[in-house]
């Protein structure tokens, strides 16, 4: 019988705490624009060791950009991107010990039109002319007062002459267009001339507006089709 050499052995037990993480940016329900860079940023600490890694996660799936130190940040390239996002983040302590928190959801939409905003509306004149855009991907303005049945986008008609002036907006079959026609030059101190909307009742997809316009004045026309 062969006896092997022995010697003391020592067993411990000891609590053991998983790491703390929170994710500081982005915050829940934000929207970025495709191809604006989106920041992931955490805070994670261990009581009882250090804190290894935090990596990010996009899907719950794949977990990427692990950090081993302060500060634990991954910028993200959204140009590939498109809808909500899941974002999670995840700490794992030197006992190999993980949490998770999150997830935040994040839109990613693609860009709006050259005159989504107020500021970029898109002027023209003229007592017989017309214009062309699209409302895709068109949001709502921080300020903007409302009398449409969507989102808008911007234009800015001057008035040639004074007197009485039909404006138009048409969209494509299946679409509801609807427009309304303002004075003022900040978003903040629109005042509404008057509005209308395509409410079914014919075939034309189409809304007009009869104002009397003033010589020189321009005129504010937000539009959008839903």
């Amino acid at each position: 019988i062969a006896v092997g050499a022995g010697g003391p052995v020592q067993i411990s037990v000891v609590a053991s705490a998983p790491p703390a993480v929170r994710l500081v940016s982005p915050t829940n329900d934000a929207v970025y624009v495709r191809g604006e860079p989106l920041e992931l940023r955490a805070e994670a600490n261990d009581a009882d060791g250090q804190v290894r890694t935090v990596e990010f996660s996009l899907d719950g799936l794949t977990w990427a950009a692990a950090a081993t130190s302060e500060p634990f940040v991954w910028s993200v390239n959204t140009s590939t991107l498109f809808g909500f996002i899941r974002v999670l983040v995840r700490a794992t302590d030197d006992a190999g010990l993980q949490t998770i928190a999150g997830p935040v959801e994040v839109l990613v939409r693609p860009p709006g039109p050259a005159n989504d905003n107020f500021a970029d509306r898109i002027p023209f004149t003229g007592s017989f002319t017309s214009v062309t855009g699209s409302t895709a991907s068109a949001t709502w303005e921080t300020g903007e007062v409302s009398f449409l049945r969507g989102e808008s986008v911007w234009w800015s008609w001057t008035a040639p002459e004074s007197g009485l002036f039909t404006i138009v907006a048409t969209a494509p079959t299946g679409y509801w267009p609807s427009l309304s026609v303002f004075t003022g030059t900040e978003l903040s101190d629109l005042a509404l001339v008057t509005n209308s909307a395509f409410v079914g009742d014919d075939g034309t997809f189409s809304t007009r507006v009869v104002i009397e316009a003033e010589r020189g004045r321009t005129y504010p026309i937000a539009v959008a089709s839903g």
